[in-house]
């Protein structure tokens, strides 16, 4: 079947209407983080956090590109509430951007409504890349705010913390982590004997050359994860032994 030549520019005018237009579609950013962060809380939402500055090229083309496609605005405007933060901007904007370590524009970050990094994305990322990206955000930060909840119903409960301690020490945030791992450490580690320990019979050699081998792998064997994150649980050292001269 030959088409006429009225009909073939009909036909394209008609796909043209019928295709999304990228263009139309617009994100609505909250007006600053904390703002951002009680609607998050309020909806149920992650936080997202575009890092930008005044003479960042790539920062402009996420605007004109990946931030208008339809597919992302849909997705962005279900799960987060989006802001801006420029890094050379008012007080908190740089401040939030220092405590952060944001070093490269364009960087987009994923908070919780209680202001915990959930992830990041450094450098430019189109439209499909992006939603990739923010498919593997919205996972790690679902689990985020559900501990957020728990702790909120009770600050002690132990799987809470001991998510969220570990997620913030994956991310290199320690001094967060510290406060959220220290009780449940404290509680693994606890120990109370049911007897008395047999007494130790004296070593035919120094204890730590022949022992530290074997007690070191048996802890990191016991205790799993935990080898990993008790360094950060601060233990008052031992009283040394006084010197006593020949």
């Amino acid at each position: 079947m030959t088409l006429g030549p009225r009909l073939v520019p009909a036909l394209f005018a008609l796909s043209a209407l019928l295709t999304p237009r990228v263009e139309g579609a617009s994100l609505k950013w909250d007006k600053d983080f904390k703002s951002a962060k009680a609607r998050a809380r309020a909806e149920g939402k992650l936080v997202m956090v575009d890092f930008w500055a005044s003479w960042c090229t790539f920062c402009a083309k996420l605007d004109q590109t990946t931030y208008k496609d339809a597919g992302v605005v849909a997705r962005l405007s279900k799960t987060t509430v989006p802001v801006k933060v420029n890094t050379e901007g008012r007080k908190d904007e740089v401040e939030l951007g220092d405590e952060h370590g944001i070093e490269n524009l364009p960087t987009i970050g994923f908070f919780t409504p209680e202001g915990r990094m959930v992830a990041r994305i450094e450098g430019y990322v189109d439209a499909h890349g992006f939603l990739k990206l923010l498919t593997n955000a919205e996972i790690e930060g679902a689990d985020m705010l559900s501990w957020e909840r728990a702790l909120q119903a009770d600050p002690h409960n132990f799987a809470a913390l001991y998510g969220l301690g570990a997620r913030m020490y994956e991310l290199n945030y320690l001094d967060d982590a510290r406060p959220l791992l220290e009780p449940p450490l404290a509680v693994r580690h606890a120990r109370v004997p049911l007897e008395p320990p047999p007494p130790r019979q004296p070593a035919r050699e120094p204890p730590l050359a022949r022992q530290a081998p074997s007690e070191s792998s048996a802890l990191d064997h016991s205790r799993g994860h935990d080898a990993d994150w008790a360094h950060l649980v601060q233990r008052p050292m031992p009283p040394a032994a006084p010197h006593r001269g020949a």
